[in-house]
């Protein structure tokens, strides 16, 4: 007895198939591997300091009564340790109305000589 003979067809459909497959495959890599490029030349931002002052704003008369300016005292209640050189402190002025609104702003402020 003679054992059973396969016929084996040439099915070239599948084929198509696989070529796709591994075509999108491909793609999908390619296009991964761009942008894990693109995002890994991003620079890192800089740190910031994160610390809580609190401020107070004593105003300063003369003798006589008369307004003669104002103290203004900032305390470091926590947060990163501020260092002397790079430290500057703004302080806005705004003049206030009588009328109850809020003033204008006549800008920023440096309190003192540079620090750095």
């Amino acid at each position: 007895m003679n054992p059973p003979r396969r016929c084996l067809r040439q099915d070239r459909n599948a084929v198509s198939e696989v070529i796709g497959t591994i075509l999108i495959l491909g793609m999908t890599v390619s296009l991964f591997s761009v942008i894990i490029i693109w995002v890994a030349s991003i620079p890192t931002p800089t740190a910031s300091t994160r610390l809580e002052l609190d401020g107070t704003l004593t105003p300063l008369k003369t003798p006589g009564g008369l307004w003669d300016g104002v103290n203004v005292t900032i305390a470091h209640r926590g947060g990163e340790e501020l260092g002397y050189p790079g430290t500057r402190v703004y302080l806005t002025i705004t003049k206030a109305r009588s009328s109850g609104r809020r003033g204008r702003s006549r800008g920023a402020r440096t309190l003192g000589p540079p620090m750095g």
